[in-house]
């Protein structure tokens, strides 16, 4: 997630990094993984979830 400019500070909107890190995982597959923070995002628009989660 970091590697898509997400904080995780809980304080810092972190939708567009979210985003990010869902699209890239809907073009080429792969895990999200969350480091350990408090991310802030709204309106992020996920895959089949689950295709997410099998």
């Amino acid at each position: 997630m970091t590697a898509h400019g997400a904080e995780g500070d809980g304080s810092t909107d972190d939708s567009a990094a979210v985003q990010s890190a869902v699209d890239a995982v809907k073009s080429t597959g792969g895990i999200l993984f969350f480091p350990p923070g408090t991310y802030v995002f709204e309106g992020v628009e996920f895959c089949d979830v689950h295709r997410l989660w099998d």
